[in-house]
């Protein structure tokens, strides 16, 4: 795969996903006990409910063989997304992990209701939040996919994957904009139109491509976030921490 494209780009690939339904969860199942990174990664799928096996093993220890204990216990589902001839594991909240975490509102099979497009940009987010994972990780609204909590305030973590029109009514009608926020998106191209309103609400902005936090996680090569230039209304590469 080229390293220099996203390898979450909807224009680049052909995608398909192939969904598991859930069985139903008996009492020799709920036997089984939950260990401290079993318990990691069932709160963070009760967070950003979609994660590839590959991320769940980086940031989780999920291993094949753990992988299989948990999914034959139905604390997690096993699904598959196909990237033109490449299938990626991904997993999602079990009917079990969701009565361990007690998930408040969890519906058998939700993940049925998630397009191509969803599911990538939670697999985005993954991949950033590889660099943050000593910081919680918190629920939040649309049109954001996620809340890193660090030390200093919250980032905002928003996936530009289209032309970004629920990121712009957000930003044109919400009064209680955040203060923090970072853009992860194929292009750079993609996120200029959005400038002069981001600029305007004043955010502390960083754009991370897809490609690059991609190529680091593979090589260790370092590439560098943007920043927003508010006064000159442009993106600045800077230092990717």
């Amino acid at each position: 795969m080229d390293l220099t494209i996203s390898p979450y780009s909807l224009s680049s690939y052909e995608w398909s996903v192939n969904w598991v339904e859930q069985l139903k969860v008996t009492g020799n199942e709920r036997k089984s006990g939950t260990n401290k990174s079993e318990m990691k990664l069932l709160k963070a799928l009760m967070v950003v409910p979609i994660i590839g096996s590959k991320q769940a093993e980086l940031l989780f220890g999920l291993t094949r063989k753990k992988a299989d204990k948990m999914i034959s216990e139905k604390k997690i589902i096993k699904h598959t997304v196909v990237r033109n001839n490449q299938t990626i594991p991904i997993f999602t909240l079990g009917e079990l992990g969701a009565e361990i975490v007690n998930h408040p509102h969890y519906h058998k099979n939700y993940w049925s209701q998630y397009e191509i497009k969803s599911i990538l940009k939670c697999l985005s987010f993954y991949n950033l939040y590889q660099y943050f994972s000593e910081f919680e990780m918190w629920k939040v609204q649309q049109p954001f996919t996620g809340i890193i909590r660090t030390k200093k305030s919250d980032m905002y973590v928003y996936v530009l994957n289209d032309k970004g029109a629920d990121l712009q009514r957000y930003l044109l009608y919400d009064e209680d904009f955040v203060k923090r926020m970072i853009i992860i998106t194929e292009k750079k191209e993609y996120v200029e139109p959005l400038i002069p309103l981001l600029a305007k609400s004043q955010i502390k902005l960083r754009v991370a491509l897809d490609s690059d936090i991609f190529l680091k996680l593979e090589t260790g090569v370092n590439n560098k976030m943007y920043f927003l230039d508010a006064e000159n209304n442009q993106l600045i590469k800077d230092e990717f921490t």
